[in-house]
């Protein structure tokens, strides 16, 4: 529960209880924003520690959900935030810089509760799919700034989509 609450996901009233704190588009962008930053800044090392298997490996699940989602096989939640988290995931882990992992730690919980609400209210899964391939590319290219760049894109392109859908709900 103190963890949940230093996350920002619980709050805790005395005398009232627990509560679930609602989802502001300023708590989003706020995640987005940091999460951004963090994922460049794990970028600059961890491409070193990334093998090509790994790369590989992702590519494949990625692939065969893309090849499911065209034949008109629907897509799990849960198979899809794995996989996405997975990608996500191997750049703070590879990473060099323990303060990148240990904010990411942080903030985990709230990343991955938006990655499922992203999912459920707009994901455009093949937009999506395809652009964590392309950060694959970057990865298997060990082009470090092109991978920067596309984290950024990437990343503000999730923000936009859920921020546009949220607001219509």
């Amino acid at each position: 529960v103190r963890r949940l609450e230093a996350e920002r996901v619980l709050e805790v009233r005395k005398g009232s209880g627990t509560f679930l704190k609602p989802l502001t588009l300023k708590d989003i962008r706020n995640l987005f924003e940091v999460r951004e930053h963090m994922e460049m800044l794990a970028a600059e090392t961890a491409l070193k520690h990334i093998s090509d298997q790994d790369i590989q490996d992702l590519e494949e699940k990625l692939n065969a959900m893309l090849e499911d989602f065209r034949h008109g096989i629907k897509i799990e939640e849960a198979r899809f935030s794995q996989t996405d988290g997975e990608i996500h995931d191997m750049l703070i882990d590879r990473s060099e810089n323990g303060y990148v992992k240990y904010l990411m730690d942080q903030i985990y919980f709230n990343v991955d509760r938006y990655r499922a609400i992203s999912y459920a209210v707009s994901l455009d899964l093949e937009e999506s799919t395809n652009q964590h391939l392309e950060l694959l590319e970057c990865m298997k290219k060990r082009d470090q700034e092109e991978l920067q760049r596309m984290i950024r894109a990437h990343i503000r392109w999730s923000y936009q989509v859920l921020q546009e859908k949220l607001i219509q709900l």
